[in-house]
């Protein structure tokens, strides 16, 4: 098994932010405001036919959604920070391998192997690069973190080996 990449990085609050933001809430946000949208409709819809009580139950369901969509992704950032500046993971530096069937990641004293078919889906952001195993759960790379290897080397690589997943355009 020979190491081929190695990426290591300590995760900040850009990164954090647009992994919450672009990854882990962006259907969320999207649906949300489509559903808001819809039931402010419906308000005006059962205003416009006097039926008073339809029409608040809407308004208050459009609101309260509209505010969920808002404040949805600074909750999930501030939790994530949070986690990241516990005293046990403040300035922790994660560490991901990547050999030639496989690849581990040791994030302090937490450490896991990956199997390539794993990943279903890959994101290309503006500060990480994040393998994706389930909607919410995947490895971060900072796109210069590589202490072996280049970056672009790197996307080459990975998107020859995780060829079942949904690569970025």
């Amino acid at each position: 098994m020979e190491l081929r990449f190695e990426n290591r990085y300590v995760a900040n609050q850009q990164m954090i932010s647009e992994f919450v933001r672009k990854v882990l809430c962006r259907n969320t946000t999207i649906i949300s405001i489509i559903l808001a949208i819809l039931a402010e409709a419906m308000a005006y819809f059962t205003f416009t036919h006097q039926q008073i009580f339809y029409t608040v139950v809407f308004a208050v369901l459009g609101l309260a959604l509209l505010i969920m969509a808002i404040m949805l992704c600074p909750v999930m950032i501030k939790k994530y920070m949070k986690a990241a500046n516990t005293p046990y993971g403040r300035n922790k530096q994660t560490i991901v391998r990547f050999y030639d069937y496989s690849f581990d990641m040791q994030d302090g004293s937490f450490s896991m192997d990956f199997d390539y078919r794993k990943v279903y889906r890959i994101y290309d952001l503006q500060y990480s690069y994040v393998l994706m195993f389930t909607k919410g759960n995947g490895v971060m790379l900072k796109k210069d973190g590589f202490t072996l290897g280049t970056f672009d080397a790197f996307t080459a690589f990975i998107k020859e080996r995780c060829n079942r997943a949904v690569l970025p355009k």
